[in-house]
């Protein structure tokens, strides 16, 4: 039987010590430069991804201390227990009573949701998501 040569404990270690972590982060304590042997790895650790950066750090569920709007902010990285800033705004968005302005929803997630509304709009239009021209 092979021997196991990546430990997902490593990981864990690593993002318990900086409560956050990037790929490039968790390639060097790993010794590897393959993201799937990480992604292995962080499936083990049940990991959730930032929705803001462009999805570049990581942490798990036992470091995010989500809010009541299911929001954790770490050293200006956020993360939703919705995962994806397309479905942190479709979240927000369905579960409000009139809807938002973009600049409300991107002063509660505290990024730019520009492309993502725009995006989601092409998929399924939400009539509660006030987008305003320039």
């Amino acid at each position: 039987m092979k021997k196991e040569r990546y430990h997902s404990n490593d990981l864990k270690r690593l993002i318990l010590k900086n409560k956050i972590s990037s790929m490039v982060e968790m390639k060097e304590v790993m010794g590897t430069n393959v993201d799937a042997t990480i992604f292995r790895k962080l499936r083990e650790l049940h990991y959730l991804r930032s929705y803001s950066h462009r999805g570049k750090y990581y942490t798990i569920p036992e470091i995010a201390r989500f809010d009541t709007k299911g929001l954790w902010s770490c050293r200006d990285v956020h993360f939703s227990k919705q995962g994806s800033l397309l479905n942190a705004i479709a979240h927000h968005v369905d579960r409000s009573v009139a809807g938002y302005f973009e600049y409300e929803i991107e002063s509660l997630l505290h990024v730019t949701v520009r492309v993502a509304v725009l995006k989601l709009l092409k998929e399924e239009p939400f009539a509660k998501l006030g987008v305003q021209e320039n």
